[in-house]
């Protein structure tokens, strides 16, 4: 099934199953950007809903246009996730950082540099979501959506050389990860 304008303008004109169609669509569109972008699948199913209702309440935006919907509709997430973010920042980051910091306490004796082509891809993300929540944003937003470090800043609220330092911590906080995954597997293997 494909967006089309009539399943566009049900939607606007708050015909149920063509909502249930379009949420089915939204779902499979737009729930992997969630899991990227939150801790766990109840805050993913969450934000995916917030930004659902937002494409519901703008729909007209793009009823006669259905082409462009996915990259609508990806921002309208990306931001309602950035909105959450900006709320709960403080509290989340105190959070992220406690457990994050229990979790990558090890010491690491191995510096392979080909470790991130044995890492399973479940392995990665349960590495970035471990990351503390500004810095698994700006991450995702740099790596992942391709923002240059100066939308970054306006999105997050944050300097540019706050978006670097985040990134760069980031990608150090996942390196230590992929070691530590990789002298784990190496010791499972002997």
């Amino acid at each position: 099934m494909q967006i089309t304008s009539e399943l566009l303008e049900s939607c606007e004109a708050n015909d149920r199953r063509g909502q249930k169609r379009l949420y089915e669509l939204f779902f499979k569109m737009h729930m992997g950007v969630c899991f990227s972008y939150m801790a766990n699948e109840e805050d993913a199913r969450s934000m995916l809903n917030v930004a659902f209702l937002k494409v519901c309440t703008h729909i007209e935006t793009v009823k006669n246009n259905p082409q462009v919907f996915y990259s609508w509709s990806r921002k309208i997430l990306v931001n309602s996730i950035l909105d959450e973010f900006r709320k709960n920042k403080r509290v989340r980051e105190n959070e992220h950082r406690k457990e994050f910091d229990h979790e990558m306490e090890f010491e690491s004796s191995s510096h392979d540099n080909d470790g991130m082509a044995s890492l399973l891809e479940d392995d990665l993300k349960a590495l970035i979501a471990a990351l503390p929540e500004n810095m698994r944003q700006a991450f995702m937003l740099f790596a992942v959506e391709g923002y240059s470090h100066k939308e970054i800043c306006a999105l997050m609220g944050i300097t540019e050389r706050t978006s670097k330092w985040l990134v760069y911590e980031a990608r150090q906080a996942l390196k230590k990860g992929v070691e530590k995954l990789n002298n784990w597997n190496n010791k499972m293997v002997i």
